[in-house]
Order: structure tokens, then C-alpha cells, then sequence
């Protein structure tokens, strides 16, 4: 696509694309191929670059332009300005020169767009600070199954069981135990997605909160924090309580905060500060066109309100919020499937963006995706379902190995009873033979007396003693310890007799091995020897032959040598002669062409000569033609400002009078003015001195005043205090006395009276001079508007004349009517008619010389280029011959003397004769050398044979003499004669039987005696094994049908994971599918990754695992169409936005809410500037249809927020809110509104 063609195509884009919102320009002061688009809330630039190769230079450019019209600040342009550069051409721009741009500061955010053949509206489109157009558009809303509606063909029970967050696990695997639950259900199908029935009425965003003692907020009003702007951003220190706002608007609505539900273990309830007087939390949540909705927690109660209608449960309460009509009863979702929905919907929490970024495996990944789109519910099923199943398989390997024990145990109890019962028929046996007890104890002793065994007597008395039974039981205990002691030395005496009489076979044996052995050792030594000599003769024969083939191989490789070396002569010889012919040729051509060059270069070179000296005289006349031009213009420019100067020469003059005036004017008044000061202050020292006498009267009647206190004493004495007249009665003291306080009054009247008329006659003065002083004041403003007016026009005189003078004007200060004339006079003496036909008649002589000269310099360049390629194709030729002399000089052939050819044939055949007879010679040698090694390699493995052979039988003779040794001294050792050995074997043998079979005998007796006392307890002994008989028979069947039960219930449930596992998968996948166009637009605007600006999110239904993969979004010949893993790829930055990205995708395109409200906790914990400028410009784009709360603990972020939305309300586009919040419980939570 070539540069006109894409500049029309990016003008029809942009005004495609910005028809109803800001403006779309060509740049006047930059060249055509640049735009600038004005929109409300940020400034965007175009810029076009012919290829790749100069896209550098065309960011250079625009990047300077951009500085001259922008006002800059220190080293970096305002954030809200955008720079797009469209590159034309076939190449693709490298990704590095893409990086390199993008990662400037001095313009906030670039862009680097190559089209190639896509719609210029669609790459366009995707750039993050255009509206959001159609990205919110979509196929129909829809509810995807929860597990209660999607898994069917189970216990229903057991269903409800699993789906609730009560009872756990090990309790329904008791329920299992117990058979509360159907284990065969008759199977069912169900619908994975299904169409909305919960239709919004209105859609209703959060006004405010009122929020006491929740988490870690001690207080927070509605006042404090208004909520009603379409952006509202909370900023402030980890720990001070923003995330505990988020909680709180999630506890009120839902009745719960997932995240502390999930880790909460006990303990204090999490929801209620610690720090509270009352032990309860309270949160009312203020709506635009709604209801408020209130929730207070006091302790284990709960309460929850909706506006003054009371109490009502959580379902009622999220429908209220969401905007939802009151649906039928089995079109109800459950409140737990509505609480996911609502934070899949509405809640983006930090704990959830940290759990996508750190947990790494696909699975895991899988589930941090399921909760975030509000199907957590599959997941906490499946981990119940899965620790059942843990719960089982412990059980039924318990079962298990309990039923191997009680079959073990079984069968040692039978054995047991059955020995016993043999005991017994024993026992009853022994007892009913004739013998009474004491005749056996009797034969018992004295057989052991007989055999020679140690009685103590002493234990034997000691018995006597006792009863009958005890007596019985400790002579079988005593005889029991003889005879074992007798038997264990007999037995041990017996076992070495045997030994020695197997052993003594083999000692005779042995000696007899050991004669032959010493003499097939000498003999085979005198074979050994004989192959030792003959295995000499053959090496010796060896080495003749091989010294003997070595030469005739030797002489074999030079006959082969020589014969390759006159083949390859033979082959390259024409070759060679050949291109030394060629050379020669090229050489002749070469020396024609260079003189036809030098003859080309000095014409071309008289031509330049001629064509300099043209261009220097066309440049002297169009530089006296400029300057001639220009002093024209500056004339022309004088003039049109001639009558304008006259004009102020004129004012000036007026104004000159009008100063005068005015410093007249002036004078009289200050003069004025200083009697009326005068006048004044004569009124003022009248005024005070009349105050003073006012203040004496004043003095005076105020004592008088004193004496009506003293009435009674004044009327009962002789005479007046204040004039001294005597007083007849009380009446005539009362008349006196009211006739004085009558006279002050009048006096003090009339004081006063002066006083008022000295006070208006001081204000009057005052007054009058006062306006005086205002006179003189707007008199001097006047005159100083006068005087600044006359220097204005002064000044426009001045640079006119000063003008004049630069141009060589020479013009009367004073005849201000004969400037016209002399400029007029100047500009005809400027005319540059003369010249200019002079300089019309250089610059076609220059035209018509520069063609000739360009043609002959084509014709030169043409010359040198056939020239260059020549001798290039000689020197390449001329190596190949040098090359060929080369290797003929070392195969030993001079160049300058080679053969012909008839004679070099006939070498060739000779050679080739001579190779051939070496070759059989070698051959014969070589079949004699095989025979000879052939020969040596099996003596050498006879003679190997043979001493192993002696090596073996040396062996057997040692040990066969060790045996024999050993034999001798065991039969010393048990008093055995070696000299006669099998007779004195034999006897002692003899003995040791007839002992070993009086004790074995005794033994029988002891055991008898034994058994005949311990008769009673052996019975009883037996009634108990068979008892304990029955019952492990019966436990080992109950064991056995409860294992094959809960098999049985094993295989369901793990049927029931698998269902469980595959409804998941079906509604996270649908779920991806049905938002990939959303997911796909919000990606590309965040901008995550310079290459990979694609991304695709798959599940894989076999392995349950979310497979990410991200595409490259910059065409490239080394990228080619491939997919990589982000995790290999991707910082923790962009799998950041790729979480973002998820949620959005599901929070916009959701239908089933009214809540216009989206809250998202710290979305940027480890974003770079460019990720965040994006992410900022997505929200900007999307506020005019969403409402969005935002908290951050990152400072930065807060003031780039400040900056980025502030223009919402600049703008009128919108309103942003942003709160800074301070303190940490107990203290106060103290709000900071931060007007942007």
C-alpha cells in the first residue's frame, strides 16, 4: 500500500470513526500527511511514514512538531496526548525500532500501526483511547446451570448436602454411613445454559454508605463520601480501610464476604471492629433509584432491611438491589448461585487478581477463572465431593484391613479351639488310663534320677507341701526346666554327631580329591609351557609379515595417489586452458572500456564546469531579485500603515492638549481642597471642645443623681446640701430638691443640641473635602490613561520612522504630508522588472545544461557499473584459475610444462595397472596375516584356558585341605578319635538317642501331669474360643457387606466428581466463548505485550485445565502464525490485565443486573505506566455507560488518575470523584476530596 493511498484511507477512518464526538483536522502548520484529532478529553496525532526504513525519522519529526505545539512541561508532554504512526509499504517494522518508540516518556503514549490489507476502521478501532463503540454488544444474556440444576440422576439430598456451605464433608460422609441417602436414583438430563428470566426494571447505581464499625472503619457518613460520580477513585495507605469499603458493599447486598467466609475459622466475628462499643456492625447502602438497603449484625443475630419494610432474606434483598421482577417459584435461583453472580458481576477483589497471578498451573488457574465469573459454587462442590471421596477411601481401606485382621483372627481362634479340644481327649484320655496322679509323679522323678539330671530336692519337699493340684503343677513345672536343660545339651550333642558323620564322607573324600589334584596341577603346567613357546614362534611370524605389507602399502597409496592426480589432469585440463583464454580476452575488453570511460568523465566535467558558472550568476540575480522583493514589500507595508501613523501623529497632539488641561484642572483642585481640609479641622476642634462641656454636665448630673439615694435622709434634715436654705417642712425640702434635678436636665438638652450641630457641621466638611480628593483622584487617572495613550501612539510613530530609516528612507519628522510621496518614490526605485527577465533566461540555459549533464552522468554511472561487473567477473574467473594452478602445483604438475593429450591417456592407463597389480599383492599378504592372527588368537585362548584350569584346581586343593583340617578339630573337640573315626561316632550316637528318647518320654509324662491339673481351666478355655469364635465370624460378614456398601457408593460419587468436573468445564468454556469478541477488544486496548497483543482462552475438556495462549499482533517474517504460553512469555504485569481482562469481559456483557456499579480493589499491583495509561483510558471509555469505584494504595496511580480523569469533568463528558482517606482504627477514618 503506498503512502497516497493510506492517507486517503486513514482521512475516510478518522471521519468514519469521529463523526459525532470532537473533531478531525488536517495539521495547516505540518505537512498534509499528519492529522489531529480533538476530543474532549485527550488530543490524538497522525503521522504517516512512507516505509519501515524511515519510521525512525518520521517519529523525529513528529515528536519535535508535537513539542512546538503542546505546552510542554519540563521534559515530558501532558498524559492525555496520544501519537499514532501509521507505516505504508510491504515491511513490517522491526519490533525492536516498535519497543524503542513506545518505551519513550517524552510523549506519553505511541503507537506503531502497520495496516497490511486489514480495514483501516478495524485497526483503528482497537487503538485504547477511542469510545468503546460496539464493544459492549453480544449475543442475548443468559444463566448458565448451577450444580443443583446442572448435575440430575443423584439423591437430591445428597445434592442439597454438597451444594451448601453446611454440613461439611465429614458429616455427609456419615450420612452416607448411616444410609440416609438413595444410592440408585434414576438418571436425568438438564440444560447447561438457560434463557434470563430475571429482567432488569431500571438500572440503579451506589449513591452513598453509611457505615459504622465494619472491619476496620470505625465511622464512615454519607456525607464524608458522596458515591454518585461515574468514576470515583479511593486512595490511601494499606490498612486504613478501602478494602473494607469493598466488603461492605458486598456484605450488605449478598449477606456475606466471600473471601472471609472462605478463610474464617472461628474466632471473634471478622465482620465487626474490634474496636466497637456495642459489639455490632451496621451498613446501609444508599441507591439511585431504589430503596436503601440496611444490614446490621449484632453478635450471632443478624437483621436486614430494605427501605421501612422490615426484615427480608438475602434473596429478596439482591433482587431489590439488582432491579429484578419477583420470578415464579421454580424459576428462583438459589441465594447462593445469586451471591456469585452478583460478585462475578460486580466485585473485582485483590485477592483474586494475586491468586490468578500466583498460582501458575493451568488447573489452578482454571478454578481462579470459575470463581471469578461467579460459578465458584462448581468448585467448593467439587472439593466437598472431593474430600468425600477422601473420607470414603480412607473408610473402605480401614474396612479393609479390619477385614483382613478379623479373617486372621478368625482363623487363629479356630486353630486354637481345635488344638485345645485335642488337648483335652488328651487330658480326659491320661485321666481315665489307670494312672492316678501320684503314680505319675512318682515314675516322672525317678526317670530323671535315672537319666542322670540334677533334681533340688529341697523344691521338690516344698511341693509336697502343697495341694493336690498346685503340688502336681509346680513337679511339672521343675521337671520341665530338668528336662529342657537335659534335652537342649543332648539335642546339641546329637546335632554335632550327625555332622561329624555327614562330614566324615566328605573328609575322606577330600583326601582323596587332594592326591589328584597335586598331580593334574603338574601336568597341566607342562601343557601351559609347550603353548607358551609355540605362541612365541607365532608372533615372531606375525610381525615379518605385517613389516612386509606395511611396504607394499606404502607403495599401493603412491600408485593410487599418482593415478588420481593424473585423473584430475586429465578431467580439468581443458578447464584450465580454456579460462586462461577467457582472461586474456576480458583483459583486452577491460583496457577499451577504461579508455572510453576517461574520455566520458572529462567531457562531463567541462559540463559541470559550465553548469556551476550558470548556477553562481543565477544566484547573484535571484538574491539582488529577493532583496529587491522584500524592500518592496516592506514599502508596500509601510504605506497601507501610513494613514494609521498619521492618524496617531495626529492623536497625539490632541492628547498633549488634553494633559495640559488636565494638570490645570488639577491644581485648582488641590488648592480647593486645602481650604476644605482647613474648615474642616476648625469644625473638628469646635466639636471637641463642646463634647468636653458636654461631658462635664453629664459629670454633674449624675451626682445629683446620686442623691435621690439619700430621698429619706435629705427630707428629714434642716436644710438644702446644695444651696443652704433652710427647710420648714418635708414638703418645701421635696420641692427644693425636685427644682434642682429639673435645672441640669435643660442644661444638659442644650449641650447636647450644640453637640449634634458641631458633629453634621465637621461630617459636611469632611465630606466636601473628601469629594474633593476623589476629583483630584480621577483627574490624575485620567491624565495618567492620557499619557499612557499618547505613548502608545508616540511608540507607532517611532518604529515607523525607525522602519524608514532600516529601508534607507529618509523622511521630515515634521511634514507628515510628504511621506506619502517619498515612500511612493522609494518602492518605484525597488521595481525588479529588469532583472527578472535575466534570471527567466539563466534558469532555462540551467535547466537544459542540468539535463545534459544528469543524461551524461546516467551515461558514465552506466559505464562504471558495466565496468565494476566486468572486472568482477574477470577476478572471480582469474581465482578460478589461480585456484586450478594451485592445486596442479601440488599434486606435482608445473603449469608451464603439462602433457598432451595422447600422452597423459597413456600415464593415466599406466598408472591405473599399476594400482591394480598393488592392490592384489596387498590382498594375498593381508589373507596370510588373517591366518597367522587367527593362529596366535587360539593358542592365546588355550593358553588362556590352561591357567585358569591351574588357577581352579589350586583353588579346590586349598579348600579341600581346609576341609579336612576343620573336620580334625571338631572331632578332638567332642572327644571323637580322628584316627578311627566312624566307630567312636557311631557309639556316642548310640548313647545320645537312648538319652534323647528317656527324656522325650519323661516329657510325655511331665505334659501329662500338667495337663491332668490344669484339666479344669483348659475346659473352660475352650467354652471361651468358641464363643469368641461366633463373634468374629459375625463381625467379619457385617465388615465384609459394609465395604462392598461403600464401594458401591465410592464408584457413585466419583461418577458424581466427574459430572461435577464436566458441567464445570461446559459452562466456563461456554461462558469464554460467548465473551471472546469482548475479551479480544479489551486485551488489545489494555496494550499488555508490545508482540503478543492477542490472546486466546481455551479449556481443555480431557484434563480440566485453561490453556492461554497469545498470538502475535505485530505481522512479522520471524514470528511467523504462532501461539506461545503467556507463562513463558508474560510478566506478572500482563497476566495483571489478562485478569482484568476476564472480568471485565464478564462484568459488561452480563444482562441479568440492574446494578449499573462496578468495584475493583487495587487492580494494578504490578503494572508498568503504559499498562496503567491504558487501563485508565478503558475506564474513561467506558464511564458514559458504567458506573466504576476504584481503590489503590499506589500513590502514582492516584495523581495519573488525577490527571487522566480529571478531563471527565473538565469536559462536561462525565464526573470523577477522588478521595484521599487517613487513619487507622481506633482514630477516626478522616476523607480528603481532591478536586481534579
Amino acid at each position: 500500500m503506498d503512502k497516497a493511498c493510506l492517507i486517503d484511507q486513514l482521512t475516510m477512518a478518522l471521519e468514519t470513526l469521529h463523526a459525532g464526538e470532537g473533531t478531525v483536522e488536517k495539521r495547516k502548520e505540518c505537512p498534509s500527511s499528519e492529522f489531529i484529532v480533538r476530543m474532549p478529553y485527550c488530543a490524538a496525532f497522525f503521522s504517516v511514514a512512507e516505509s519501515s526504513e524511515n519510521l525512525g525519522q518520521i517519529y523525529a519529526t513528529a515528536e519535535k512538531e508535537i513539542g512546538g505545539l503542546m505546552a510542554m512541561k519540563g521534559s515530558e508532554l501532558p498524559r492525555d496526548l496520544e501519537l499514532v504512526l501509521v507505516v505504508a509499504g510491504d515491511q513490517p517494522p522491526e519490533p525492536a525500532l516498535v519497543r524503542r518508540i513506545a518505551d519513550d516518556r517524552y510523549v506519553c503514549r505511541k503507537f506503531v500501526l502497520w495496516p497490511d490489507g486489514q480495514q483501516m476502521e478495524e485497526v483503528l478501532a482497537d487503538l485504547p483511547f477511542w469510545p468503546p463503540g460496539d464493544l459492549l454488544g453480544g449475543t442475548p444474556a443468559s444463566v448458565a446451570a448451577g450444580v443443583q440444576e446442572a448435575v440430575r440422576g443423584y439423591d437430591p439430598h445428597l445434592i442439597t448436602n454438597l451444594a451448601s456451605h453446611r454440613p461439611g464433608a465429614q458429616r455427609v460422609f456419615e450420612k452416607i454411613r448411616e444410609g440416609k441417602y438413595n444410592l440408585t436414583v434414576e438418571p436425568s438430563t438438564s440444560e447447561l445454559v438457560r434463557p434470563l428470566r430475571l429482567a432488569p426494571s431500571a438500572l440503579t447505581r451506589l449513591e452513598a454508605l453509611n457505615i459504622t464499625d465494619f472491619r476496620g472503619i470505625r465511622r464512615l457518613r454519607p456525607e464524608d463520601m458522596p458515591l454518585s460520580g461515574d468514576v470515583v477513585f479511593i486512595y490511601g495507605p494499606n490498612g486504613v480501610g478501602k478494602t473494607s469499603i469493598a466488603d461492605a458493599v458486598e456484605w450488605v447486598i449478598t449477606g456475606q464476604v466471600n473471601r472471609l467466609q472462605r478463610a474464617w475459622s472461628g474466632g471473634p466475628d471478622p465482620v465487626v471492629n474490634v474496636f466497637s462499643d456495642k459489639g455490632e456492625a451496621r451498613v446501609i447502602c444508599h441507591l439511585s433509584y431504589r430503596k436503601p438497603v440496611c444490614r446490621l449484625k449484632h453478635g450471632p443475630s443478624m437483621e436486614r432491611l430494605i427501605g421501612s419494610h422490615g426484615a427480608v432474606d438475602d434473596r429478596a434483598v439482591i433482587d431489590h438491589v439488582v432491579g429484578t421482577k419477583a420470578p415464579s417459584r421454580e424459576a428462583r435461583l438459589p441465594p447462593g448461585r445469586l451471591r456469585n453472580l452478583f460478585r462475578g458481576s460486580h466485585i473485582l477483589s485483590q485477592h483474586d487478581i494475586r491468586e490468578f497471578l500466583e498460582r501458575t498451573e493451568p488447573a489452578d488457574r482454571f478454578d481462579i477463572l470459575t470463581n471469578m465469573i461467579g460459578a465458584e459454587e462448581f468448585v467448593r462442590f467439587r472439593e466437598k465431593v472431593a474430600a468425600v471421596l477422601r473420607h470414603l477411601r480412607s473408610h473402605v481401606g480401614a474396612l479393609a484391613e479390619q477385614s483382613k485382621s478379623l479373617k486372621r483372627e478368625l482363623e487363629d481362634v479356630s486353630k486354637r479351639l481345635r488344638e485345645r479340644q485335642k488337648d483335652l481327649e488328651r487330658l480326659s484320655h491320661a485321666v481315665t488310663s489307670g494312672k492316678t496322679p501320684d503314680d505319675l509323679a512318682s515314675e516322672l522323678l525317678q526317670g530323671i534320677r535315672i537319666c542322670q539330671c540334677t533334681i533340688d530336692e529341697a523344691a521338690i519337699e516344698r511341693a509336697n507341701a502343697e495341694p493336690v493340684e498346685r503340688r502336681f503343677e509346680l513337679i511339672a513345672v521343675h521337671a520341665e526346666t530338668v528336662i529342657h536343660g537335659k534335652k537342649v545339651v543332648t539335642e546339641d550333642l546329637l546335632v554335632q554327631l550327625k555332622s561329624l558323620e555327614q562330614g566324615l564322607q566328605g573328609y575322606v573324600e577330600s583326601r582323596t580329591r587332594c592326591e589328584s589334584l597335586v598331580a593334574e596341577i603338574g601336568s597341566a603346567k607342562i601343557v601351559s609351557e609347550k603353548a607358551h613357546a609355540e605362541l612365541q614362534k607365532q608372533e615372531k611370524s606375525r610381525q615379518d609379515i605385517q613389516s612386509r605389507l606395511q611396504i607394499l602399502r606404502t607403495k599401493q597409496s603412491e600408485a593410487a595417489r599418482s593415478y588420481a592426480d593424473l585423473t584430475w589432469l586429465k578431467k580439468n585440463l581443458p578447464a584450465y586452458r580454456q579460462g586462461r583464454e577467457t582472461v586474456r580476452r576480458m583483459e583486452d575488453s577491460l583496457t577499451g572500456q577504461r579508455e572510453q570511460l576517461q574520455k566520458s568523465e572529462a567531457a562531463l566535467e567541462e559540463q559541470q564546469k559550465s553548469l556551476s558558472v550558470k548556477r553562481a550568476r543565477l544566484q547573484e540575480v535571484e538574491q539582488a531579485i529577493a532583496t529587491k522583493t522584500s524592500r518592496e514589500q516592506a514599502l508596500v507595508a509601510l504605506m497601507k500603515r501610513l494613514p494609521h501613523v498619521q492618524a496617531k501623529r495626529q492623536e497625539t497632539e490632541q492628547l498633549s492638549k488634553r494633559e495640559k488641561q488636565h494638570d490645570s484642572r488639577i491644581s485648582e483642585l488641590k488648592q480647593q481642597a486645602s481650604s476644605a481640609r482647613g474648615e474642616a479641622n476648625a469644625a473638628r476642634a469646635r466639636l471637641d471642645e463642646l463634647q468636653r462641656a458636654y461631658n462635664t454636665e453629664a459629670a454633674h448630673h449624675d451626682v445629683l443623681n446620686s442623691f435621690l439615694a439619700k430621698l429619706g435622709e435629705l427630707v428629714y434634715s434642716a436644710e438644702c446640701p446644695l444651696c443652704g436654705r433652710g427647710f420648714a417642712t418635708a414638703e418645701e425640702a421635696k420641692d427644693s430638691i425636685r427644682e434642682h434635678l429639673s435645672a441640669v436636665p435643660l442644661q444638659l438638652k442644650d449641650l447636647a443640641r450644640r453637640l449634634d450641630e458641631a458633629k453634621k457641621d465637621a461630617e459636611t466638611k469632611r465630606t466636601q473635602a473628601d469629594s474633593i480628593v476623589a476629583g483630584i483622584r480621577t483627574l490624575e487617572a485620567e491624565s495618567h490613561e492620557v499619557r499612557s495613550s499618547k505613548a502608545l501612539a508616540t511608540k507607532v510613530v517611532q518604529d515607523f520612522l525607525a522602519e524608514c530609516a532600516a529601508l534607507a528612507v529618509t523622511v521630515s519628522v515634521e511634514d507628515v504630508v510628504s511621506w506619502q510621496n517619498v515612500l511612493e518614490q522609494a518602492r518605484k526605485e525597488s521595481e525588479v522588472a529588469p532583472l527578472g527577465s535575466e534570471a527567466a533566461s539563466l534558469r532555462e540555459t540551467v535547466n537544459a545544461l542540468a539535463f545534459r549533464v544528469v543524461e551524461r552522468q546516467n551515461a558514465v554511472d552506466g559505464f562504471r557499473r558495466k565496468l565494476v561487473q566486468d572486472e568482477k567477473q574477470r577476478t572471480r574467473l582469474v581465482t578460478v584459475v589461480q585456484g586450478l594452478e594451485t592445486d596442479m602445483m601440488q599434486r606435482g604438475f608445473e603449469p608451464g610444462s603439462l602433457p598432451e593429450d595422447d600422452r597423459l591417456v597413456a600415464e593415466v592407463s599406466k598408472a591405473q595397472d599399476e594400482a591394480r597389480k598393488y592392490r592384489e599383492v596387498v590382498a594375498k599378504r593381508e589373507a596370510e596375516l588373517g591366518v597367522v592372527e587367527s593362529a596366535i588368537t587360539g593358542l592365546r585362548e588355550s593358553l588362556k584356558r590352561a591357567d585358569e584350569d591351574v588357577a581352579s584346581k589350586e583353588t579346590q586343593l586349598r579348600q579341600y585341605e581346609t576341609t579336612c583340617s576343620r573336620f580334625v578339630a571338631t572331632c578332638r573337640a567332642i572327644g571323637v578319635a580322628p584316627e578311627k573315626p566312624r566307630e567312636s561316632i557311631r557309639a556316642a550316637k548310640r548313647r545320645a538317642s537312648d538319652l534323647n528318647q528317656s527324656l522325650s518320654d519323661l516329657e510325655e509324662k511331665r505334659q501329662v501331669l500338667q495337663q491332668i491339673a490344669a484339666l479344669g481351666s483348659l475346659k473352660r478355655e475352650i467354652d471361651g474360643l468358641a464363643r469368641t469364635e461366633g463373634d468374629v465370624k459375625r463381625q467379619a460378614e457385617g465388615s465384609s457387606r459394609e465395604e462392598l456398601r461403600l464401594h458401591n457408593w465410592m464408584s457413585r460419587v466419583e461418577g458424581l466428581e466427574a459430572e461435577v468436573v464436566r458441567r464445570q468445564v461446559d459452562v466456563v468454556g461456554t461462558h469464554l466463548e460467548r465473551l471472546e469478541p469482548t475479551t479480544q477488544r479489551l486485551y488489545h486496548r489494555l496494550n499488555p505485550h508490545p508482540i503478543f497483543g492477542k490472546v486466546r482462552i481455551r479449556v481443555n475438556k480431557k484434563t480440566r485445565e485453561l490453556n492461554i495462549e497469545a498470538e502475535a499482533s505485530v505481522a512479522h517474517e520471524r514470528l511467523g502464525d504462532i501461539a506461545v504460553s503467556p507463562s513463558a512469555f508474560f510478566s506478572n504485569a500482563q497476566m495483571n490485565s489478562l485478569a482484568i481482562t476476564v472480568f471485565l469481559a464478564g462484568a459488561l456483557r452480563q444482562r441479568w443486573s440492574g446494578f449499573n456499579t462496578i468495584l475493583i480493589d487495587d487492580p494494578v499491583q504490578q503494572m508498568d505506566e503504559i499498562n496503567v495509561c491504558a487501563f485508565l483510558d478503558l475506564i474513561r471509555g467506558l464511564s458514559s455507560q458504567q458506573q466504576f469505584i476504584i481503590f489503590s494504595c499506589s500513590r502514582d496511580f492516584y495523581l495519573l488518575a488525577l490527571e487522566k480523569l480529571g478531563c471527565l469533568n473538565k469536559a462536561k463528558r462525565g464526573s470523577f470523584l477522588a478521595y484521599r482517606l487517613e487513619g487507622i482504627a481506633p482514630a477516626e477514618l478522616k476523607v480528603h476530596r481532591d478536586a481534579p
